[in-house]
């Protein structure tokens, strides 16, 4: 109960404070790699968020399941989003490093 309660705020506080940090200091180099962070912190700080709601018992069961959605949503939506950003940069270093297959592979770009 209040044990849990207390943990999760205390991670949120954590959380919340990294988020912080990486959107006014922008650590990596790429553009692409702060936004992913950007979007893992967010996607943590609601899966906590919504965690926090299921510790108390009190909530209907119609709200829990949009909670638990909302979870999966964003959770869904920033694999989504690493994934896609693996891929292209994947084709970027076969692209540099083996041109060929990617000529071969990637005829139309």
């Amino acid at each position: 109960g209040c044990h849990h309660a207390v943990q999760g705020l205390a991670c949120f506080g954590v959380l919340f404070s990294a988020y912080h940090l990486q959107t006014t200091h922008n650590p990596y180099c790429r553009r692409s790699l702060n936004n992913l962070e950007v979007l893992s912190i967010i996607s943590t700080l609601v899966t906590v968020y919504c965690g926090l709601c299921f510790v108390s018992d009190d909530i209907p069961q119609g709200v829990a399941i949009l909670l638990f959605l909302l979870m999966i949503g964003c959770n869904a939506f920033f694999f989504g989003s690493w994934a896609h950003n693996l891929w292209l940069k994947t084709r970027e270093l076969i692209h540099d490093r083996h041109p060929e297959l990617y000529k071969r592979f990637c005829p139309c770009q």
